[in-house]
């Protein structure tokens, strides 16, 4: 139900021309970046997300971005992506708490029922920008550079 991982890559690549597209065939269906171990312990304040180009701008409608704190925080912040964007930058206010992954998904609650629409996720490129843990400061933008869509304030 998610995106193959070569192709989930395409959403984090720098190249707004290529698009990650999840499957939809069965069950979930969703994108997530796990921070670990590269960024862990920072707080993220900003994910902008960037849809494809060339055509299905209802693709990313009405999806869900969510983000993720440790096992012991779970769910931290959900935000719902608007209708045939070109893209959209969401904030949170996490402050102190450090995010662990970010999701996108077409889950949607339906009174107390959590539902998936089955639909294809399609989207070019995710950004997420954040706050690194005080003893990072230092390295931070080194490490951020190398490591593509992790951007730092």
């Amino acid at each position: 139900g998610h995106a193959a991982p070569d192709e989930a890559f395409m959403a984090i690549d720098g190249n707004p021309a290529t698009t990650a597209i999840t499957n939809a065939v069965r069950g979930s269906n969703w994108w997530r970046m796990d921070f670990n171990p590269f960024f862990a312990g920072y707080t993220v304040t900003t994910v902008k997300v960037i849809n494809r180009q060339d055509c299905c701008k209802d693709g990313l409608n009405d999806a869900k971005v969510q983000l993720f704190g440790s096992t012991d925080e779970g769910f931290l912040q959900e935000k719902t992506v608007g209708n045939n964007i070109v893209q959209q930058t969401f904030t949170f206010n996490v402050s102190g708490v450090h995010a662990v992954e970010i999701e996108l998904s077409s889950w949607h609650l339906d009174g107390d029922m959590l539902l998936n629409d089955l639909r294809q996720l399609q989207l070019a490129e995710v950004e997420v920008r954040g706050t690194p843990p005080p003893n990072e400061l230092a390295k931070c933008s080194v490490e951020c550079v190398e490591r593509a869509q992790c951007l730092t304030n």
